[in-house]
């Protein structure tokens, strides 16, 4: 929905807390917006559309919008794919204050092992879309998630 204003997309998930019998309080649809004006763009943003931005800056709209639908669980499905590292490094402080301030649950699933290691407590490992082994952050290690994930003999769960 990048083809939208931000203000619109950050507003998506919650528009029967800002209306009244179908009509949408544009009020309240900014003052929503203006809450996580801090992660977005600092460029005027409640107009402009999604598409015209950086891919950083679309996945920080989009994390915008799932803070402000107020989950308790958020998944992240690739969340830095694509992304330049200054971008990277905002995204994964967002994750953090979302757990450690918010008290939010994350789901993270990412390719990278890296992203993996360092903002994970538990990695489950899949393989042909079977559980093949679940470690703790204490227990990471790239070679036993590698074998893990290529694992010949997959165990049932």
């Amino acid at each position: 929905m990048l083809g939208i204003s931000i203000k619109n997309n950050i507003n998506m998930p919650i528009y029967e807390r800002n209306s009244t019998l179908g009509v949408i309080h544009s009020k309240k649809e900014m003052e929503v917006a203006q809450r996580y004006k801090e992660i977005l763009p600092s460029k005027p943003f409640a107009a402009s559309a999604g598409e015209n931005l950086s891919g950083g800056n679309q996945q920080k709209v989009i994390l915008a919008r799932w803070m402000a639908a107020n989950s308790q669980l958020v998944i992240f499905d690739e969340p830095t794919r694509g992304i330049d590292v200054g971008a990277k490094y905002e995204i994964y402080k967002l994750m953090n204050e979302l757990v450690e301030k918010e008290g939010k649950t994350i789901l993270l699933i990412s390719s990278e092992m890296e992203e993996l290691m360092g903002m994970s407590d538990r990695i489950i490992v899949l393989a042909e879309g079977k559980m093949t082994g679940e470690l703790e952050k204490g227990e990471f290690d790239q070679s036993t998630i590698m074998a893990f994930a290529s694992a010949a003999e997959i165990k049932e769960v």
